[in-house]
């Protein structure tokens, strides 16, 4: 069979995959495996030819061999969200060990950071609090005076 981009026209393909396929094909092609393959890497909807442009016992085996494919997609999916949840069970256990190491260490690393900010904090406050005095002070006096 050669599609061409009549056929693919007067099929009423939409207008983006004629595109697609007048850029690989300007003569049109022969369905082979290798065209085939290079149809679907270009993302040509090999679907839609199916259903519009094979005759009837080819659209039913078709149908078939893509609900098949459909299964065994689906069946291979099962098997790797399977294995990605065994792989998150492991993962999981590692990082509940890991933790509580690490937690303590951070804690014993931050300890002196954290006494050293509360001196300073306290040390700032006092400061401040002596500073703010003073102005008070400084301003009552000044206005009161004379």
């Amino acid at each position: 069979m050669k599609i061409t981009v009549e056929l693919l026209e007067s099929n009423k393909a939409y207008g983006p995959q004629v595109a697609i396929f007048r850029k690989l094909w300007p003569e049109g092609a022969e369905v082979t495996l290798e065209n085939c393959h290079k149809a679907a890497a270009a993302g040509l909807d090999l679907h839609w030819a199916a259903e519009n442009l094979l005759p009837a016992p080819a659209r039913k085996a078709w149908a078939q061999s893509r609900a098949l494919a459909r299964q065994e997609c689906e069946e291979a999916a099962a098997l790797a969200w399977k294995a990605c949840l065994k792989a998150m069970v492991i993962v999981r256990k590692e990082h509940c060990k890991a933790w509580p190491p690490a937690w303590k260490a951070y804690q014993e690393d931050m300890t002196p950071a954290w006494e050293e900010y509360e001196e300073t904090m306290a040390l700032a406050g006092k400061t401040f609090s002596e500073a703010i005095a003073t102005a008070f002070f400084v301003c009552v006096n000044r206005n009161t005076e004379g």
